[in-house]
């Protein structure tokens, strides 16, 4: 039954993603088209770290598998769930980025 779900979920989002070629909508598909027998994919874990931070929970959690490497940051918040993945290939634009954050935070605080 999961599985004709699934089917149908897949050819809706194949529909929206040729109508209106939302990158977003593809890598759902992926995501959702990776669940089948036949393209699980298995992802090494390089590296697992749990943040809590008020009354959230961060994972990040650095993997790899056949696509290559990427850090999937999951926030939990009440059993609620939302995930990001960064591929490796944007790791050090992504630090860069949060450093530049931090320190903007650091100065207006002084303010």
């Amino acid at each position: 039954m999961l599985w004709k779900f699934l089917k149908k979920g897949e050819s809706a989002m194949k529909r929206d993603t040729e109508k209106h070629g939302h990158e977003d909508l593809r890598a759902e598909q992926e995501q959702y088209g990776n669940l089948r027998p036949d393209r699980i994919r298995t992802d090494k874990m390089i590296i697992s770290e749990r943040v809590q931070i008020e009354r959230k929970q961060f994972f990040f959690d650095f993997k790899e598998n056949a696509s290559g490497r990427f850090l999937r940051i999951t926030e939990d918040v009440g059993g609620h769930r939302d995930t990001i993945i960064v591929p490796a290939t944007g790791l050090q634009i992504f630090r860069e980025s949060l450093d530049h954050i931090i320190a903007v935070d650091a100065k207006t605080k002084s303010a």
